[in-house]
């Protein structure tokens, strides 16, 4: 169960609505076109159409970007839908785990799933809204070749039983569901399909990325929580306080300086800092004493190619080598026992508490992940473009010579450099250059770019820059100062020593301005970036590159969703209830999931009074056997019980008084009325 002392960051308890407060997800972004007859959807098909759409948006090699599996028998919505040719119809599973193209306007990184089942003709959609600071549901229906395309914002109380984190799900390793596990690769190799370009040979480094883009994206709802409200004091209007204000331009200030050191670290001696830590300290305390609960995301391993005792909460192999396992789907399972359901509800993946340090510093971290690496080359090349002064430090060196090599090593302050030098006749090549602003700040791969050398009798000077092998970006301090040139200068009459003069550009102070015209614009309410509306890249960004004089983008994405067509939901047609008191019953209790338009799960409930009636007698037997599950200790119950623990929980009913609640008497006294044989005989056959 959930730990009811802390508060958590997205209560899986309770949906939001199924369309945005604010704003778009980001698929919206991505497919919606615009012409002469107005704004839609132009979803291209088939699905590798769709998967090449994205790719356009990310950084060359842009296929590494996408992360893609197979899923030929898993735990969606979708899980049926392919029966009985699983492995002919796998669902294909992407997320997006790459840098933006230098011309997109798009972040996807760990911000779009997908979920395409081809027999269903449908995809299911996470991507995130930016404006509203979550994710979105989304499903396009009839995606098959001359199919209509809708794009439909999903039954979000529905979404969230399994996605309880309101974001992407996946399964903790060793990812058995997915083609890294070698079985189900043989079997899909043996359709001898192309799957939409997804690669069928194991993938457990893929399946790996998934997993850990999910587990970036499940934070974010968290980070979200503590921008807008752990900065404000809980009696103060948050849009209004100054002090909130200052509060979020703290935190945007290490977040920069943590990107721009290229996630090596960030100013944490500054007075400013420790003055951010008391305060979000001091608010975290009074509005959750008990802690912050993060959902849990993952999802218990499962294997297909094993099975459930009936009853039991022990998983058997089944005989998987033989050549029968191998050929026929039917000695294959396809049953999700109670505790590998996705329906479970899950205690939290983490309590984040004031009294931990780690947990109020990794809020930068969260904030510096909102931005690209496109977006940070973009700031760094704006604070180089204008001098900011310099300030020079020197640093003493110790040299050693090995016939025609010089080892130099520098250290100051705990700031250090080294290097090996090979003089030739009119250049100096250096290489295996290290540098360390302290212990924890360090490069190792560095590219460097020799610059004058001058030469005399005794004395050798040596001009250079240092630029990060990975982005080819300068190197910068923790409070975001570059290091703009080097000059190393020994004399051969004093053996074994040099010095070595760093030149700082001073980019810091442009920093500091920036964010205290920000600060002024939020008070006077020119911008609302730092504000207590969800933290968004597009308006941080703008009002941070026009303050620094930087070339700014024509149009940032994705907030002004004005150009987008109409938000269309996936709803049911409304009925009116049944008048039988009966059945009114199991409309409160199980209307969430079981009135949809959908055949999974069972949408007993969806239509007139009379063909409910009906429906719920022919799935009496099934009924009977998910409500009698509620009388079997959790560990060896073969299936999850009905309604599940989230929904009881949603109307603040425990566990123990469903048991021996009034409300499921009644409702097993109807389903064993209409069953087609008695409990106990029920319970021993296998309903998925």
């Amino acid at each position: 169960m959930q730990n009811k002392a802390a508060e958590w960051a997205t209560d899986p308890r309770v949906p939001e609505n199924n369309t945005p407060p604010q704003g778009r997800s980001l698929f919206d972004f991505l497919v919606s076109e615009q012409d002469s007859s107005g704004a839609h959807y132009a979803v291209p098909f088939p699905f590798s159409a769709l998967v090449a759409r994205i790719e356009r948006e990310l950084a060359a090699p842009a296929s590494t970007g996408v992360k893609r599996v197979l899923i030929p028998m898993g735990r969606s919505l979708q899980r049926s839908a392919a029966a009985p040719e699983y492995f002919k119809f796998p669902r294909a599973v992407l997320a997006v785990d790459g840098e933006p193209a230098a011309q997109s306007r798009l972040l996807l990184k760990d911000r779009l799933y997908l979920g395409y089942q081809e027999k269903a003709g449908i995809i299911e959609v996470i991507s995130y809204n930016e404006a509203a600071g979550r994710f979105e549901f989304q499903i396009v229906k009839d995606y098959r070749a001359g199919g209509a395309r809708q794009v439909l914002y999903a039954n979000r109380a529905l979404c969230v039983t399994c996605h309880q984190s309101g974001g992407p799900i996946f399964a903790r390793p060793l990812w058995d569901e997915t083609n890294a596990n070698p079985l189900i690769v043989a079997r899909l190799a043996k359709e001898k399909r192309d799957y939409y370009g997804f690669p069928v040979e194991p993938a457990s480094d893929t399946a790996y990325a998934i997993d850990n883009a999910g587990d970036r994206a499940n934070l974010y709802s968290a980070y979200q929580r503590i921008w807008q409200q752990a900065c404000a004091s809980a009696d103060a209007d948050a849009a209004a306080d100054l002090a909130a204000i200052q509060c979020r331009a703290d935190i945007l200030r290490a977040a920069l300086q943590y990107r721009l050191t290229g996630l090596r670290g960030f100013d944490q001696s500054s007075t400013r800092y420790r003055q951010l830590l008391s305060r979000l300290r001091d608010n975290w305390q009074k509005r959750w004493p008990e802690g912050l609960a993060i959902s849990d995301n993952d999802l218990p391993n499962r294997n297909p190619f094993m099975k459930t005792i009936t009853g039991a909460a022990t998983l058997q192999p089944l005989p998987v080598l033989n050549k029968s396992t191998l050929e026929h789907d039917s000695e294959i399972s396809t049953e999700i026992p109670a505790q590998l359901e996705p329906l479970k509800l899950r205690a939290p993946g983490q309590i984040w508490s004031a009294a931990r340090t780690d947990d109020l510093v990794r809020v930068v971290g969260g904030v510096a992940e909102f931005f690209s690496e496109k977006d940070i080359a973009a700031l760094d090349t704006a604070l180089s473009a204008t001098n900011s002064g310099v300030q020079p430090l020197t640093l003493n060196c110790e040299m050693t010579q090995d016939k025609t090599v010089l080892d130099v090593d520098c250290r100051q302050q705990g700031i250090s450099f080294s290097a090996r030098l090979k003089p030739r006749a009119q250049i100096i090549d250096i290489d295996a250059a290290h540098w360390a602003w302290s212990e924890n700040v360090t490069w190792n791969y560095l590219d460097v770019q020799t610059g004058n050398i001058k030469r005399n009798t005794f004395t050798t000077q040596i001009q250079f820059r240092l630029r990060d092998n990975f982005n080819q970006r300068q190197l910068r301090d923790v409070a975001g100062n570059a290091l703009a040139g080097l000059t190393l200068s020994w004399d051969k009459r004093v053996s074994g020593r040099a010095t070595l003069t760093v030149t700082m550009a001073q980019d810091s102070t442009r920093i500091e301005y920036a964010l205290e015209q920000m600060i002024g614009q939020a008070q006077q309410g020119k911008s609302d970036a730092l504000t207590s509306r969800p933290l968004r890249r597009a308006a941080v960004l703008p009002a941070l590159f026009q303050v620094l004089g930087a070339p700014a983008h024509s149009t940032w994405c994705c907030i002004d969703d004005a150009s987008l067509p109409a938000i269309q939901v996936d709803t049911a047609k409304a009925e009116p209830f049944s008048a039988n008191p009966d059945i009114q019953l199991f409309q409160h209790y199980c209307a969430r999931c079981h009135d949809t338009q959908e055949k999974f799960p069972p949408n007993f409930l969806h239509g007139a009074p009379a063909q409910v009636a009906t429906q719920i007698g022919q799935c009496a037997d099934r009924i009977l056997f998910r409500l009698s599950m509620w009388e079997h200790a959790a560990t060896v119950r073969a299936k999850m019980p009905m309604p599940p623990e989230y929904a009881l929980a949603a109307m603040e009913i425990s566990e123990t008084n469903w048991i021996a609640h009034s409300d499921r008497a009644q409702l097993k006294r109807y389903a064993v009325a209409h069953a087609s044989a008695p409990a106990p005989i029920l319970m021993q056959k296998a309903y998925e």
